[in-house]
């Protein structure tokens, strides 16, 4: 009787190192799950805050773009009061519209591209000739519409 008690009893610590054995392999399991949902959630984040920043750049460069164009426009006015505007700028990818004239104010828009992005500015000037010397003050320059 005392061989089959022994033999029971080792049989019994068998098993429970076999479960033991499942519930570390389940607990590794489970946290490595945990591990990779943050890892993609992160990398999801990571992923959409670039391309935010990229799509501000890209706004910025249409601005960029579309002042680049204003301030060519602003010499022709100022070496021709008579300029009339409607025309794309010779080495970037902006445009000015016509340039209204009311007396001493001019008026007009650019536009500047970049990719997907467009800005638009509209800017007034007033042309004061003094004594054969030309100035232009700006009235407003507005970013936008």
């Amino acid at each position: 009787m005392k061989i089959d008690l022994k033999f029971k009893i080792q049989n019994l610590k068998l098993d429970r190192h076999g479960q033991d054995g499942y519930i570390a392999l389940f607990s590794t399991i489970i946290l490595s799950a945990i591990f990779i949902l943050l890892f993609v959630g992160m990398f999801n984040l990571s992923i959409g805050g670039m391309e935010r920043i990229s799509d501000k750049e890209d706004s910025e460069k249409a601005t960029a773009l579309a002042s680049t164009c204003a301030e060519y426009a602003l010499a022709q006015i100022r070496g021709n009061p008579d300029y009339a505007g409607s025309e794309s700028h010779p080495t970037e990818n902006c445009s000015i519209g016509e340039v209204t004239t009311d007396r001493d104010y001019r008026t007009f828009n650019t536009t500047g591209t970049f990719d997907d992005y467009t800005a638009n500015m509209n800017i007034k000037v007033e042309v004061i000739e003094n004594g054969g010397e030309r100035k232009l003050e700006i009235v407003f320059w507005k970013i936008g519409d």
